[in-house]
């Protein structure tokens, strides 16, 4: 019983993701905007899995740590600002895409277990169905303002910019969509090189060219510095036996494919995407970044210790930067902004002993197994997200982005989990036959 909900569940999330931003409606006051009814219907059914599965979600360190956050910071902002009640829904957001996020890696972990093969290929056929969906959409909809409209007699509301001859994917925003898409390049470039796998390279060069038609330079330089880090960085047991010339190789001839295909599609795209990098100074967006972050730095300098509480920090942005940019651009600013710098130290320290503790469980697997390179990638891929991509956009608290790299992460614990318990086990067992015990595990 528990499989086939957990399977339902897995299928629930996988629409959501795939449907992204194209099943939004009116159906909260037009000062919360509009809703997203698939992640409406997603939290429902999280709540009702979260209650089957509570017993694996309070031993969830991440689970406990993540929502132990977002409440104090929602007291914080009860304590200094009094009753919001759009900070107040957005900080039940937040705690529904942290158990959402639990109850995957649970179902995750029960359906894969520790075969993080079968794993990567259901999320790559699910970021493949999602990078087709977003090719049709470029070309049925070149204008994203005729795209909106069209949502729009469907009843369908997005309140977002308008881009031309720029692929938006199915998240109708192409610089979300181009940070996303980086880590399943990623993966395929990683199951070519492990696995030899050919549907793997093809599909890596396919994503690579959607990464180039978003023309975001956060995106394209979050691909860059990852190709940068894996190089550089010499890890040569991410792809066993193949020498870093191979490598090196492979992601030239994938650069060059996706370049190639660009250039069929449309020769101007190279030409815009020289511009979005040298003509920074003068574009429009980059230029409401620096004043975000100026803005960012004076909130930050009136409640720096424990900050605003998460999202009670919007009415003061709405009220320096105007209604339609109500928050920061930077992630990584905006949590220090909410959060404050104690907590999110204190956060900041919880995670990192999380993090090694996870790291030393899974690293017993050894280089030649799927699991701990595949957690390295992951690993290094929200890194230079945080650090990187973060600071140029809002990505951070992105549904889109938070949901799956938050359930790989539980996923990931849960393995380290069953690893332990496993090893302890083991030692029981050896134990109890130098002792001359009886063991009803022991052959």
């Amino acid at each position: 019983m528990t499989k086939k909900i957990g399977f339902t569940f897995l299928g629930g999330v996988a629409l959501f993701l795939v449907l992204g931003n194209l099943t939004r409606i009116d159906f909260f006051a037009a000062s919360m905007g509009s809703g997203n009814l698939s992640e409406l219907v997603l939290y429902i059914f999280a709540i009702f899995c979260a209650y089957i599965v509570s017993k694996r979600l309070f031993n969830c360190q991440l689970f406990l740590i993540l929502t132990s956050g977002v409440i104090f910071s929602l007291l914080v902002g009860l304590v200094k600002w009094g009753i919001d009640a759009t900070a107040i829904s957005y900080n039940v957001r937040l705690i529904l895409q942290i158990i959402t996020s639990a109850v995957t890696g649970v179902f995750l972990y029960e359906r894969y277990s520790d075969n993080v093969r079968r794993f990567i290929g259901a999320y790559l056929f699910l970021y493949g169905v999602i990078v087709a969906l977003s090719y049709l959409i470029f070309l049925a909809f070149p204008d994203t303002g005729t795209l909106l409209a069209t949502l729009g007699e469907a009843g369908i509301e997005f309140r977002g910019d308008a881009h031309v001859d720029r692929l938006v994917s199915t998240y109708l925003d192409p610089n979300y969509f181009s940070i996303i898409i980086v880590l399943p390049i990623i993966f395929w470039l990683y199951s070519f090189l492990r696995n030899h796998s050919l549907f793997g390279g093809l599909f890596g060069a396919i994503a690579l060219g959607a990464l180039f038609l978003t023309v975001s330079r956060s995106g394209l330089s979050l691909f860059l510095l990852f190709s940068i880090v894996l190089l550089a960085g010499n890890l040569l047991e991410l792809v066993g036996s193949f020498r870093l010339k191979k490598s090196f190789i492979f992601i030239m001839v994938t650069f060059l494919f996706g370049t190639s295909l660009l250039l069929v599609v449309d020769s101007p795209f190279l030409n815009r995407i020289t511009d979005r990098f040298t003509n920074i100074s003068s574009d429009g967006s980059a230029l409401e970044r620096f004043d975000s972050f100026n803005i960012g730095m004076e909130l930050l300098t009136e409640e720096p210790l424990l900050g605003y509480g998460y999202n009670y920090s919007v009415r003061h942005i709405i009220a320096i930067r105007g209604i339609g940019l109500p928050g920061l651009d930077s992630s990584l600013q905006g949590v220090l902004v909410n959060f404050g710098l104690i907590p999110s130290l204190c956060l900041t320290i919880l995670l990192l002993l999380w993090w090694t503790r996870v790291n030393l469980i899974l690293k017993k697997y050894g280089g030649a197994s799927d699991v701990y390179s595949t957690w390295r990638l992951v690993t290094i891929y929200i890194v230079l997200s945080l650090l990187w991509a973060a600071n140029f956009n809002p990505v951070l608290l992105y549904p889109f982005w938070l949901v799956p790299i938050l359930s790989i992460l539980m996923y990931f614990g849960f393995i380290a989990n069953g690893k332990k318990r496993f090893v302890t086990m083991r030692k029981s067992d050896l134990s109890s036959f130098v002792s001359g015990g009886k063991n009803e595990n022991s052959l």
